[in-house]
């Protein structure tokens, strides 16, 4: 599992998944025996690190309320001949 893939997931899902991630990205594909995991020198730096993301990506993202709020401003200031913003470029290019 990648980290993008746990950036879109709710909370309790993320909670569940973000250790295959931390596994991933310290230990690559290797096999990891006689050792759990979460005592590796690494995995807390990794688990708040990527803590820290997840939390800022949650909080950026926009409702769908906004979303569509976006759309129409976009569209009404294309046909107009207006400047866009950068929130109403993104929304109508991702």
């Amino acid at each position: 599992m990648k980290r993008q893939q746990l950036m879109d997931m709710d909370n309790a899902h993320f909670n569940m998944n973000i250790d295959w991630v931390i596994k991933g990205e310290i230990f690559g594909k290797g096999n990891i025996t006689g050792m759990d995991e979460k005592t590796h020198a690494d995995y807390q730096t990794k688990k708040d690190e990527i803590t820290a993301e997840y939390n800022t990506y949650q909080a950026s993202k926009k409702t769908p309320e906004e979303i569509e709020a976006l759309k129409t401003s976009a569209k009404a200031k294309l046909i107009s001949g207006e400047a866009l913003t950068e929130d109403e470029a993104n929304t109508i290019v991702l």
